[in-house]
């Protein structure tokens, strides 16, 4: 027979089996590919952010360090001096004396700190340089010049308030501190000024920045976004350029200054990229990393990509692996089943099935088997009961046609005596073996009907096999759904502490970044286990959805068991009706065998009766008349029988019994 047909029950299951994997995949590869996909992607926006905040945080600790230096030097500057200062008659006094020549002083405080350093005496609402070693753009002493109104120091020490700031002097720029000078009265009367040129510092690390790689494609920016808006301070190929004269950076480096922090996706000469900025307020700059778009998404494609394998082979390894356990698990059981139900269309009993199963296909198995043993044993009953009865009636027609010929040789000696009353006697005979034929064929049909009772009782053992069997695989089916509602309880525990690991890590990682540098390994290990417990969420979440539909399977299996149930117990009651409608019969059969014998017992009563009106005829003619009726009567049921016995002998011998 075909193996594989298109209304194959392997074949339906495979199909079946193979688009629940495509669902189960499909939704897996979506879940997994956009959760890690957006993931990757906020971890590498992320790490751009990070090593742009990295700079602007290198940045700004360089400008503290600056600050800090800038304090001590004004700090070992005002050492110098007496706090006891005043200003009389437009002359500054220091411990009583009036400075006539700092500048002795200030050029030795330059020669051992390499700083420049000035005394200020105020003047109305401005300070004049008293005694300075900061010279002029001509290389002479700075001495008698003013601060200027344009200072951003000048206020502040009006009021009474140090300047920490950087101030371009003469057209070099400075780290500078002003501290204000006040007489016992609490009047400003001066100041006192440190300052350090910084620009080879500041270039040099301006190189380092400009040196680090993000990447492939990756660098950074510093944009100037005071005085000088728009200038590229850091900038691997426009460097000291005006930004915003540039038609293909003016629209992004507009509204990079215009947020002052931030990302933002732009288009560069073509090229669509990402950048991370922050503004640093002193000095105002702008940092900016950028990094080629496609090199950002680069991890996350690739996970994307490899994902996609991974389900597409996993959909395939999954279904050839159902196939070849279908295939070995259900498929060739039933092949031998069906192969072995032909042999038995075809009359063939010999053979038996073989298997060593265990479970509802081992059970099925083995009710064919009891059912091939069953009808063996009543076709061998048949068979010999065939045989018994072939043989009986040739015996009798062998005997019954050497007594008829000496019966009729009486009869025709006999004939003409009996003349008179040979036409009673005859129909006399005729009703008697018309009631024995009767009498034979109700016991006949008593015996079938035992023998179908018999067959009946047996079939409705087997059905309530069959119903225990199914209700046991019901049974079964019910504790596994249990068991997945038991499962689907875990994985709901499992979830909640998951969510709770998650905020745990969520958490950890807020105080990490409390802690700042200090913090920042356990930052990436509570950030690992957050994305764990993320992972975790996600796969319990499948696995629920999995369980879900394990439960709508085994409950339509326990529906369908039960329904099973049901059909096999109608068919116990149809099998019982019928058990006793053969009773029935059999008891009807027995009622007309008895009313037979009535009818014989009278029918004897009126041969003897006929015998006694005919009394006048020899008695040996009358037994030869009726001995010759008989034995053709005999004679005639014997060939029957004979016919009938080798017919039954004929179909019995169509069954291979052995």
């Amino acid at each position: 027979m075909t193996l594989i047909r298109h209304d194959s029950l392997i074949v339906r299951l495979n199909l079946v089996l193979l688009a629940l994997l495509i669902i189960l995949f499909g939704g897996l590869f979506w879940g997994l590919s956009s959760g890690l996909e957006q993931r990757l992607t906020h971890t590498a926006r992320a790490s751009l952010h990070t090593t742009n905040q990295s700079v602007v945080d290198l940045l700004a600790a360089y400008r503290a360090n600056l600050d800090r230096s800038a304090s001590s030097l004004n700090a070992v500057w005002a050492s110098n001096f007496s706090p006891d200062w005043d200003l009389h008659e437009g002359k500054l006094l220091n411990d009583g004396k009036i400075i006539l020549d700092g500048n002795e002083q200030a050029d030795r405080f330059t020669q051992i700190t390499g700083s420049v350093a000035t005394i200020f005496i105020r003047e109305g609402q401005d300070f004049r340089r008293l005694a300075t070693s900061l010279t002029k753009a001509d290389g002479t002493r700075s001495t008698g010049t003013l601060l200027g109104d344009a200072h951003p120091a000048r206020l502040g020490l009006l009021s009474g308030k140090p300047y920490v700031g950087v101030a371009n002097l003469f057209g070099h720029d400075y780290m500078t501190v002003y501290r204000p000078i006040k007489n016992k009265q609490g009047e400003i009367v001066g100041s006192l000024f440190i300052g350090f040129d910084f620009s080879l510092g500041m270039a040099d690390l301006k190189k380092k920045i400009a040196a680090i790689k993000l990447g492939e494609s990756g660098y950074l920016l510093i944009i100037d976004a005071g005085k000088n808006l728009g200038k590229a301070l850091v900038h691997p190929t426009m460097a000291n350029k005006d930004l915003l004269k540039d038609p293909d950076a003016q629209s992004y480096i507009q509204t990079m200054l215009k947020q002052g922090e931030g990302q933002i996706v732009y288009s560069d000469k073509g090229e669509a990229r990402e950048a991370s900025f922050a503004r640093l307020n002193d000095p105002n700059w702008l940092i900016v990393s950028t990094q080629s778009q496609k090199e950002v998404l680069a991890d996350a494609r690739w996970t994307h990509d490899l994902i996609l394998i991974a389900c597409i082979a996993g959909a395939l390894l999954l279904s050839v692996s159902l196939h070849l356990a279908l295939s070995r698990w259900l498929k060739q059981p039933l092949l031998i089943a069906i192969r072995h139900i032909e042999r038995l269309a075809n009359g063939d009993f010999s053979g038996h099935i073989p298997h060593a199963r265990n479970d509802e296909i081992g059970d099925l198995l083995n009710a064919f088997e009891k059912m091939q043993e069953q009808l063996l044993k009543l076709f061998m009953d048949t068979k010999e009961s065939a045989d018994h009865l072939l043989r009986g009636a040739e015996q009798i027609s062998s005997s019954s046609e050497q007594v008829s010929g000496g019966a009729k040789e009486q009869s025709e000696a006999a004939a003409s005596m009996a003349s008179a009353v040979q036409e009673l006697t005859v129909s006399i005979n005729l009703v008697a073996n018309n009631a024995r034929d009767a009498q034979l064929t109700s016991t006949e049909s008593g015996r079938v009907s035992h023998e179908g009772g018999e067959v009946i009782q047996q079939t409705v053992a087997g059905i309530q096999a069959i119903a225990s069997t199914v209700r046991i695989a019901s049974d079964s089916v019910a504790e596994l759904n249990e068991y997945s509602q038991q499962i689907a309880g875990i994985a709901n525990v499992i979830k909640e502490i998951a969510d709770q690991t998650n905020l745990l890590a969520l958490n950890a990682a807020i105080e990490a970044a409390r802690a700042g540098d200090t913090g920042r390994g356990f930052a990436v290990v509570a950030d690992e286990v957050r994305k764990l417990a993320e992972r975790t969420t996600a796969s319990t979440f499948e696995i629920g959805k999995m369980i879900e539909k394990i439960q709508t399977g085994t409950s339509n299996a326990v529906q369908n068991m039960s329904q099973g149930v049901i059909e096999v117990e109608k068919g116990m009651v149809l099998a019982n009706q019928a058990g006793d409608a053969i009773r029935k019969i059999r008891e009807g059969s027995l009622k007309v065998m008895n009313v037979v014998m009535e009818i014989s017992q009278a029918l004897k009563t009126q041969t003897s009766m006929a015998n006694s009106v005919a009394g006048n005829v020899d008695r040996i003619a009358q037994m030869s008349v009726e001995n010759s009726r008989a034995v053709e009567e005999s004679a005639h049921t014997a060939h029957s029988l004979r016919d009938l016995a080798s017919r039954m002998d004929l179909a019995v011998a169509h069954f291979k019994l052995s």
